[in-house]
């Protein structure tokens, strides 16, 4: 950033003193404007008082952590570009920030000009990125809910179909993305549950070209091996859940519930959205 560029002012929160000494050294020198400070609550004061671009929050801290930060942090401003960080590559922590709105993840130790054009690069996307502010509860019928298992382990497909059948839900299977492409192209569903590692078309590659045929369902995503980089990409192509293998059946049963319940207060809005628009244009 040159002298005369517009400074960004950057809130910093982070437990380990030293690293927050070093690393708000290190972007004041690179044109930043940083607050630095040791906890939540802090932070939380100073965002009362002041007004931030973005914010870099610590996952693991005493007191408040950095998910339950985000989450406050939201409910003072929706629209900030938050960043995470994170020594430990913790994936669920990873996914649940991503879906509160963390605009990017980024683990320990990493190199600081690598965070600093993230930082920028999220202040430049400011208003892309909607955040999702609360969690539905789960329904409590699960007969119309129309499900589609995306997998390449036919033991697993086999296992689990029946189980979810005698569940209530409406089971249909796919080996691989391009199978699942087709499917969609001639059906619809509410939830679809994916494996990350498919031979051919991976599961966040099947995941994006599904959005972009019938963006319509929620998506949980299934993988025997777990990262934080899959997990935030996941989010990004509008997973709502994730979970590891071997899925454990009354999870997997909550959590299609859980998404189908979001998926269904999306359409009643929607809904409500179109019914407003057409009463307008009557009296117009």
């Amino acid at each position: 950033m040159g002298s005369g560029a517009f400074r960004i002012r950057l809130l910093l929160v982070d437990d380990e003193f030293d690293f927050l000494n070093s690393v708000t050294a290190s972007l004041n020198r690179r044109g930043f404007q940083v607050t630095a400070v040791s906890n939540g609550m802090e932070a939380l004061r100073l965002m009362e008082e002041q007004d931030f671009d973005a914010a870099v929050l610590d996952v693991k801290m005493p007191g408040i952590d950095g998910v339950e930060l985000l989450g406050k942090i939201r409910e003072i401003d929706a629209e900030m570009p938050v960043l995470m960080l994170t020594g430990h590559g913790n994936i669920p922590d990873a996914f649940e920030s991503t879906k509160s709105g963390a605009m990017d993840y980024l683990s320990k130790p990493y190199d600081i000009d690598s965070l600093a054009e993230k930082v920028k690069n999220a202040v430049e996307a400011k208003g892309k990125n909607i955040p999702l502010k609360s969690e539905i509860d789960a329904v409590s019928q699960t007969e119309a809910i129309k499900v589609l298992l995306v997998d390449d382990e036919e033991e697993l497909l086999s296992s689990l179909s029946p189980v979810l059948r005698r569940r209530g839900f409406a089971i249909e299977i796919a080996q691989s993305g391009n199978e699942a492409l087709r499917i969609v192209e001639e059906r619809n569903f509410d939830v679809i549950v994916l494996d990350i590692r498919m031979p051919g078309m991976d599961g966040i590659e099947t995941l994006r070209r599904l959005k972009e045929i019938k963006p319509n369902f929620e998506a949980i995503i299934l993988t025997g091996h777990p990262s934080v980089k899959n997990a935030f990409e996941s989010v990004k192509q509008g997973a709502a859940e994730y979970l590891t293998k071997p899925p454990n059946i009354d999870e997997l049963t909550e959590l299609i519930k859980k998404s189908y319940a979001k998926l269904a207060m999306k359409r009643q809005e929607a809904s409500g959205i179109a019914v407003k628009e057409i009463l307008e244009r009557q009296v117009d």
